[in-house]
């Protein structure tokens, strides 16, 4: 899988370099800069994976994972509770 990961990187941040030189598929600017916020995300990701393997870094590689692991019930419900306050906040916007 993370071979899969890899490439789909390499891929994207070369595609967006190769665009930005030669604009060879007349793609719009704006969706170019998606592509690129997307392919520097999956790099970012790829450093946090690659940091696991530093011995000094690694117990805090694994206890973050672990955390984020375990607030995933409380995100669920905070998302939860936001859409509520937000969906009543547009039906009052919406009846003023």
């Amino acid at each position: 899988m993370w071979n899969w990961y890899f490439s789909l990187s390499q891929f994207l941040n070369i595609y967006v370099v190769l665009e930005h030189v030669y604009n060879f598929s007349d793609i719009h600017y704006d969706r170019m800069v998606n592509t690129g916020a997307v392919a520097v995300s999956i790099q970012w990701f790829a450093i946090y994976y690659w940091v696991r393997m530093v011995p000094e870094l690694a117990f805090f590689v694994t206890y973050l994972a672990e955390v984020i692991h375990e607030i995933k019930a409380f995100v669920i419900m905070f998302i939860i509770c936001i859409l509520t306050f937000g969906n009543a906040v547009y039906i009052i916007d919406k009846a003023n």
